[in-house]
């Protein structure tokens, strides 16, 4: 089944990011700034901020799979209200037999920070518009991460549709204070899946990516150049691919 779905998003150029992580995993910037405190004796609202991304990536790496094994164009709007956030995300990239399309997502993401852990959960939903046959699919996902010692992350995935089965995804990283503001983080993650979208379990892929943000003279505005290596832990479903890419956010 995953051979003939692999087969089929190679055709049409069709995670994570990311995650697509999602964003995000998808996004490669800080989330957007906590509201003020509120005044004394009264209740704090919600604040709403809204962003949109945009990615220029060498290929499309995804939970160790190359779907896009070119370069690809990624945007993405977000709205966040509080706690919540909600993101439509796509990948484009040219000379495609069945148009420049090849997937987007929607995102429906919540997040809360208590102390030093943030937990988080959602649903993402994926439509390849390439794809005749199997061409969407949904998953649900929860997470925590701890801001400390390398900065751990823990997420599960687990797709309920067409390409069903779990991805359990754990991280670490560090942010290094460079000259002139800039801010050089390093992260490692490492896959294990579970017969999503392929018969197989077991260790997957491994991550390093090397991030900058850089500093614009703009407000709002964010650069966070990157290149990534993944590594795979299954050489008869993942290939290893060295990669990198230039996102812009505003925000």
């Amino acid at each position: 089944m995953w051979r003939a779905r692999l087969l089929a998003l190679h055709l049409v150029v069709v995670h994570a990011g990311i995650a697509p992580v999602p964003v995000s995993a998808q996004s490669s910037t800080a989330e957007p700034q906590s509201a003020p405190p509120a005044e004394s004796g009264r209740s704090s609202p919600i604040q709403v901020t809204a962003g949109a991304d945009l990615v220029v990536t060498s290929a499309y790496v995804w939970r160790g799979f190359v779907p896009t094994d070119r370069a690809s164009v990624q945007p993405m709007l977000w709205v966040k209200l509080g706690d919540l956030t909600v993101s439509s995300w796509f990948n484009v990239a040219g000379e495609q037999p069945n148009g420049a399309l090849t997937e987007h997502d929607f995102t429906v993401d919540w997040s809360k920070a208590r102390g030093a852990w943030t937990f988080s959960g959602g649903w993402i939903h994926y439509v390849f518009p390439g794809v005749s046959t199997g061409g969407v699919s949904s998953e649900f996902y929860g997470g925590v991460a701890y801001a400390g010692l390398l900065n751990p992350t823990v997420r599960v995935f687990q797709d309920v549709q067409e390409g069903r089965g779990t991805y359990v995804n754990v991280g670490i990283g560090h942010t290094l204070a460079l000259p002139r503001g800039v801010a050089l983080t390093p992260t490692v993650t490492l896959g294990y899946n579970h017969q999503q979208w392929t018969s197989e379990s077991g260790w997957s892929d491994a991550n390093v990516t090397l991030r900058l943000l850089v500093p614009m003279p703009q407000p709002h505005v964010f650069l966070a150049p990157f290149v990534a290596y993944s590594k795979s832990l299954e050489t008869g479903l993942f290939p290893r691919k060295l990669y990198g890419g230039v996102p812009l956010t505003v925000k």
